[in-house]
């Protein structure tokens, strides 16, 4: 099974709507594998306990719910993508068929960098499905595609991700839809 820009798989989707699934990561905040992020205290941070260091960045923010929304998702309008660090605030699901406002499951916290002119990104997460990620970023109209090339704990593929998203001043939306639904995560820059 493939890992994702933020972990989350079509499986993950499905989990994300309240039924069975996982992820292809396997660490939790209980792994010998890791060790708590000081500015989160999040199990993110690799201590040599088997997982590679693809990143120097620190996990920040808080953890965050998935909630379902009944509301019409907002088309991507893409933007000018600011290099920096983004923090992952809300992320509301489409489709589901929990009641409007109604928790889907904990994300727990993520961190993105972004840089060289929005062309590489870093990324850690914290809480369930911990770990982190660096890779490629290419931007086309509203399409965001990130290309993993390092992985802990590995991915099972490198494959592009592409996601829909919008960027301004000060926030960054990426929308990511399948079969079943449409997750949309909000990232305020820091």
């Amino acid at each position: 099974m493939r890992r994702t820009f933020l972990h989350l798989s079509i499986v993950t989707h499905v989990a994300l709507l309240g039924v069975l699934g996982c992820s292809s990561s396997t660490t939790t905040p209980s792994d010998p594998g890791t060790k708590p992020d000081a500015a989160s205290g999040v199990d993110a941070t690799p201590d040599g306990g088997g997982l590679s260091q693809c990143t120097t960045a620190k996990a920040l923010g808080a953890s965050v719910d998935s909630v379902a929304t009944d509301g019409e998702v907002t088309p991507p309008a893409g933007g000018a993508l600011a290099d920096g660090t983004y923090v992952l605030t809300g992320a509301r699901v489409y489709g589901s068929s929990l009641a409007d406002g109604a928790k889907v499951n904990t994300i727990g916290s993520v961190t993105v960098v972004i840089s060289a002119g929005a062309t590489k990104y870093e990324q850690i997460k914290g809480g369930p499905e911990g770990g982190q990620g660096t890779g490629a970023l290419q931007l086309a109209g509203t399409s965001l595609t990130f290309t993993e090339t390092c992985a802990s704990p590995a991915a099972a593929s490198g494959a592009p991700e592409v996601y829909g998203y919008t960027a301004s001043a000060g926030t960054l939306t990426t929308t990511l839809k399948d079969d079943i639904a449409t997750v949309e995560f909000e990232f305020a820059k820091k």
